[in-house]
């Protein structure tokens, strides 16, 4: 009886560790998806630089930035892997290709946004 009692109180031990372990993993931003933000971010400031230029200037940095976004995907593809709920960053970057990046650029900023504040759940500001 003793024996069973100590198997109990381990089994339970064990399962509070899980359980704790799980839900502190699912409190941190995914390294990967970290990475692709960064990456994201810079193809962005690239494409707001190329929206002040005209002509070749502007199709060139637009094109740039296009590139950039592009190299995001293989962060944003292990991020969602590793955890479904990057999903969403994943299919944004690989549509922009089809779409065209000004059809996204709102939605990747507002997902890296989230991604990268140390509270994503906190209201943004004014």
């Amino acid at each position: 009886m003793a024996h069973l009692r100590t198997l109990h109180r381990r089994s339970l031990g064990f399962a509070c560790l899980l359980s704790a372990g799980l839900l502190l993993s699912a409190c941190g931003t995914n390294a990967h998806a970290l990475a692709a933000c960064k990456t994201v971010n810079a193809a962005l400031a690239t494409y707001d630089k190329a929206m002040r230029e005209t002509g070749e200037a502007q199709r060139t940095g637009v094109a740039h930035a296009a590139s950039q976004l592009k190299d995001a995907m293989h962060d944003a593809g292990i991020a969602t892997s590793e955890d479904g709920t990057y999903n969403s960053l994943q299919t944004t970057i690989s549509e922009s290709h089809r779409v065209g990046m000004r059809n996204v650029v709102p939605s990747l900023r507002a997902q890296c946004s989230s991604i990268l504040s140390p509270n994503p759940y906190a209201p943004k500001g004014p």
